[in-house]
């Protein structure tokens, strides 16, 4: 990001830039171009909020289908990579999982875990949050979501880092073998466990998503792994980042931390605020249709 004697320059796929801190470049964009045009990039730039909300509602105009990042993907087909009615219809296979009473089926099983992590690290006094924490409670809930072992929770992981660096394959030949890898590695680690739940379903995402069906039509193997890699991704990476960003965010601001500690009422306030602060997606991608 750079300024000259006019307006600031901003790439807004430049890592850096999220790195450091950004809110006093979002608050320049929104008050002097809250439509801004990234010239390096060929994007627009919207960060006013009413704004956002109209390009997320009008998915006539802004599209999803297929080009939802910055590096495009084709034949990208996960729910999120497509647009109403397709979208609503992959999406409802799992939905039922993520309501509130979905949520509330499997709170004992998320508390039981927690209380383990949290037991071990008491134990030592000191510890690292991503390792032990962070990184390792989202990554165990997904792999059992999921339906792999969740044992295999560090592989998940390793694979969530390396998806998660998708928009930066084009400037990084690094991250794009690593992407690879991470697509292949988890495709080889899928498919025997498809066979498994499609032989004998188990209360899992991949037996939904092996039996479900669509305009009378099987999902094949392609689509379920596309739709595997958005939850190791979305489900892993992000969580684990809210949770380290938030109790760094606690550390910073001991005052709400006691707050929060005297009454328990404060913490789903504080949750949703966490999510909002962090914003663990920084940014997402519409293509514009028309120039309505």
């Amino acid at each position: 990001m750079s300024t000259d004697t006019t307006r600031m320059i901003v790439d807004l796929l430049d890592p850096e830039l999220y790195k450091s801190n950004p809110h006093d470049t979002w608050a320049w964009m929104r008050a002097n171009e809250p439509v801004y045009r990234d010239e390096k990039n060929g994007l627009w730039g919207i960060t006013r909020h009413a704004d956002v909300m109209d390009v997320e509602r009008r998915s006539s105009v802004f599209s999803s289908n297929g080009e939802y990042r910055a590096v495009v993907s084709p034949g990208e087909s996960n729910m999120i990579a497509q647009d109403d009615p397709r979208h609503r219809q992959q999406r409802m296979l799992v939905q039922p999982q993520l309501t509130h009473a979905g949520v509330a089926r499997r709170a004992a099983e998320v508390e039981a875990l927690v209380a383990e992590l949290v037991a071990e690290v008491v134990a030592q006094g000191e510890f690292e949050v991503i390792d032990m924490i962070a990184g390792q409670l989202p990554a165990r809930l997904t792999s059992r979501l999921l339906g792999f072992p969740e044992e295999m929770w560090p592989e998940l992981k390793s694979w969530s880092e390396r998806l998660m660096r998708t928009d930066m394959r084009d400037r990084d030949e690094q991250v794009m073998a690593e992407f690879i890898d991470a697509n292949r590695e988890f495709l080889g680690a899928m498919m025997p466990i498809l066979g498994e739940v499609t032989a004998s379903p188990r209360d899992d995402f991949m037996s939904i998503w092996a039996h479900a069906e669509i305009d009378g039509q099987k999902l094949p193997p392609e689509a379920i792994f596309h739709e595997v890699g958005l939850f190791i991704a979305g489900g892993a990476e992000t969580t684990r980042t809210a949770i380290s960003h938030g109790l760094r965010a606690f550390c910073d601001n001991p005052d709400q931390w006691e707050a929060m500690a005297a009454d328990p009422s404060l913490v789903t306030g504080a949750v949703e605020e966490v999510l909002r602060w962090v914003t663990p997606l920084n940014n997402f991608f519409r293509t514009a249709l028309s120039d309505d």
